[in-house]
């Protein structure tokens, strides 16, 4: 069997996003959609820019 020319991007690409996922799911693992939705509304910025407080 022969691997695709860009086998090993595809590889990269893949563990790169779960490691993102991970890390900015991290703050928030176990909390309910309606949790997230009521104490931050619908998510349409990285929630990280938020400072201390302002949630």
């Amino acid at each position: 069997m022969k691997l695709a020319e860009d086998y090993v991007e595809r590889v990269y690409a893949g563990v790169l996003g779960k490691i993102i996922g991970v890390y900015l799911g991290r703050p928030f693992e176990g909390w309910t959609n309606e949790r997230i939705l009521k104490e931050l509304g619908e998510i349409t910025y990285y929630v990280n820019d938020l400072r201390k407080g302002d949630i």
